[in-house]
């Protein structure tokens, strides 16, 4: 359950980093 978690914060945050560079 942690890793899940763990796994979904990183790709949550990887999306973000993704969607802020594509903006910038």
């Amino acid at each position: 359950m942690m890793h899940k978690i763990e796994l979904t914060t990183m790709t949550r945050l990887m999306n973000q980093i993704i969607l802020f560079g594509g903006v910038i």
